[in-house]
């Protein structure tokens, strides 16, 4: 899923697209929103009354789902067996229960609802930059400004892999860890 839309990276440069502006910045969000996915180990697609259901290892008392943050279970089961709410403690990020599950692969099911239906502003803000710095480049054969000088002022930008240091930093706020 984009996050992004043309019209955020017009309003970012303060520009109006040609048709082949669109079609190379409508490209570029593709790939940097499935990079944020992959980066991130989840999506921000989901809607607010949207039950999503996830599949997790037994033997754990705690279950980290994708969608965070949880806004309410629907229900937990254990081989089929519902586990009563009162043994389960949402968290936000992460889920942990006050009894340990069946040890068996995939043997419990969670159904919930995410609060989290939209990329968080600073992500996207993060994005709309990036997306525009690459499309910028794309005028100097492709090539990324690493260091600008104007005047008797230089100025660094550090990247990694490509990735500006501050794109990474926030993407890192969002990460799943597993």
């Amino acid at each position: 899923m984009a996050y992004l839309t043309t019209n955020d990276i017009e309003a970012m440069l303060n520009i109006t697209l040609e048709a082949n502006g669109v079609t190379l910045v409508t490209s570029l969000i593709e790939a940097v929103s499935e990079y944020v996915d992959s980066y991130c180990g989840r999506t921000w697609s989901h809607a607010a009354n949207d039950e999503i259901t996830e599949y997790f290892d037994g033997d754990t008392n705690l279950i980290k789902p994708t969608a965070v943050p949880v806004a309410s279970i629907v229900y937990l089961k254990d081989q089929g067996n519902e586990i009563s709410s009162t043994n389960i403690f949402n968290y936000g990020n992460y889920i942990k229960l006050d009894v340990i599950t069946s040890g068996l692969y995939r043997s419990l099911e969670l159904k919930y609802k995410t609060a989290a239906t939209s990329i968080p502003k600073d992500l996207k803000g993060a994005l709309v930059q990036w997306v525009s710095q690459i499309f910028k480049a794309q005028g100097d054969g492709g090539k990324v400004a690493s260091r600008v000088t104007t005047g008797p002022v230089s100025v660094d930008y550090a990247t990694k892999d490509g990735i500006p240091k501050y794109v990474e930093d926030v993407m890192r706020k969002y990460r799943l860890v597993v």
